[in-house]
């Protein structure tokens, strides 16, 4: 009897969710202050002569990689190789703006290692190009109070700053990244972006017309091992690239007096994970009239389903000295009642919680604690029959799926932030961690990642970082060293 590794395709599938900052570095202010943006600010951008920049920097970077916490464990080299990224930047007068970020890339780690033919997953999930477009948009100035960027572009949303931020729904995640540059982690949409200034507020519509998942490390969902009941391997099943698989999303935001701030968005698109669906067939269990799962027949997809997410921002400064945040937001997956076992159930997450980039020493805090609750929360059952044979879902144990999609507890405890503080007279050595936190109600489980990065500017032109991971996610262990440098021109 074959077990379905779907069952451990789910765990590591939500654990690479949980990894999604795992080699964030350098504090950078990735909360989107664009509603800060008047007309008369826009403008001043626009005025520029027409011209033409090429900028860029190459780095090199060596990784390594400890996949459990034990000291008999040998580190394994995960990656070794240089990025080169150029950067053409130009400007039409108060007309248009060009930016384009293209990475050439290589890791010898990749020349020696064999592509395992698993069914299209490679194809979907872990594509590997020598050749990568980080960004590549054509922005538009049509009037003071409008802009249009159309292409391949970065849409930050939200306010948290951090590993977690609930709010930022646009932007697939690449988790498979070992760079200790945060914004590496984030993966670019196509898309079109109107965006409409008025009175200290941003009105936002985008619409992506393609949809692009997270990446993820092929190791990481892939799992031949048999189990008790069987083993299979999952097929990718990716929307079609057709006008009704869209997406859309709008984001207003502003100013509300000169302290408080406000973002409201939605979203009607795709999860950026994939979920799961489990096809058998059932068999009479020796003519007693009870039907059970025919494990020889199990197959396996990883698909991504519709998902509809409202979101919920505030902030308040406190002169000038603390930002307090909130950052709420409702993710409603197609199966809202929870009347599947092996669909992800719809859930809220939320953050509370305080920024300051002026509480002395020079040092910059972040700190929020929230909550992960699950709507219509299944509860562990093991292997069931049923007397309907129509009657063929949620046959199988479950408990493996409930680690998979991080619902064993109907709420788990969330606590995340950061804190940098720059050294030395010419403040050109930095010390950052970020770290994330979820625990079961009773705090009995406890998932963590800790990154830490060290960070040396040399030069203006030539900088140095020591990065350290540290992470247990729902089991699945990631401790990594990384080392890099980078020149910039």
């Amino acid at each position: 009897m074959k077990r379905c590794v779907w069952l451990m395709i789910l765990i590591l599938v939500m654990s690479a969710g949980g990894l999604c900052g795992l080699n964030a570095a350098g504090i950078e202010d990735l909360a989107d202050d664009s509603a800060r943006v008047s007309g008369e600010e826009l403008q001043k951008e626009q005025n520029k002569k027409i011209d033409f920049a090429l900028h860029g920097f190459v780095r090199t970077n060596i990784v390594g990689e400890k996949t459990d916490n034990y000291f008999n464990k040998d580190i394994d080299f995960r990656k070794s190789g240089v990025i080169l990224q150029l950067q053409l930047e130009g400007y039409a007068m108060d007309i248009a703006h060009l930016y384009s970020a293209v990475n050439f890339e290589l890791n010898t780690l990749n020349i020696e290692q064999v592509q395992d033919d698993l069914y299209n997953v490679g194809s979907y999930l872990e594509a590997v190009p020598f050749i990568r477009f980080v960004e590549a948009y054509l922005d538009l100035y049509p009037a003071k109070w409008m802009s249009i960027r159309a292409g391949h572009q970065i849409i930050t949303w939200g306010e948290i700053e951090g590993i977690e931020a609930p709010t930022d729904i646009l932007t697939p995640w690449n988790y498979a990244t070992t760079s200790s540059v945060f914004e590496d982690s984030r993966m670019a949409n196509t898309a079109l972006a109107l965006n409409f200034f008025f009175v200290n507020q941003k009105l936002e519509l985008v619409w992506i017309p393609i949809f692009q998942p997270s990446q993820l490390p092929k190791k990481d969902i892939i799992d031949k091992g048999h189990t008790e009941y069987f083993s299979v391997v999952p097929k990718v099943v990716r929307p079609d690239m057709n006008i009704k698989n869209c997406e859309y999303a709008a984001r207003i935001s502003g100013l509300i007096g000169s302290n408080f701030k406000y973002g409201v968005a939605f979203l009607y698109g795709f999860d950026d994970l994939p979920d799961s669906e489990v096809v058998y067939e059932i068999r009479d269990s020796g003519g007693s009239g009870l039907f059970s799962p025919d494990y020889g027949t199990v197959e396996a997809y990883l698909v991504y389903r519709r998902i509809m997410i409202p979101t919920l921002d505030l902030a308040y400064d406190i002169k000038d000295k603390v930002t307090l945040k909130s950052s709420t937001a409702l993710f409603m997956t197609d199966d809202f009642k929870g009347v599947r076992d092996d669909h992800r159930n719809s859930y809220v997450k939320y953050l509370v919680g305080v920024e300051s980039t002026n509480i002395g020493a020079d040092i910059y805090l972040g700190l929020y604690v929230g909550q992960h609750w699950v709507i219509n929360y299944t509860e562990e059952h093991g292997m069931r029959s049923t007397t309907d044979p129509m009657d063929n879902n949620n046959l199988m144990p479950n408990n493996y799926m409930m680690d998979g999609f991080d619902e064993r507890y109907e709420y788990k405890w969330l606590i995340s932030g950061l804190i940098q503080r720059s050294f030395l007279q010419q403040k050109n050595f930095d010390i950052g961690v970020r770290w994330a936190l979820s625990a079961s109600p009773e705090w009995n489980a406890v998932d963590y990642i800790v990154n830490v990065n060290f960070d040396w500017r040399i030069t203006d032109g030539v900088r140095t970082t020591v990065g350290f991971v540290f992470a247990d996610k729902i089991g699945v262990i990631k401790n990594l060293g990384i080392i890099e440098f980078q020149y910039s021109f």
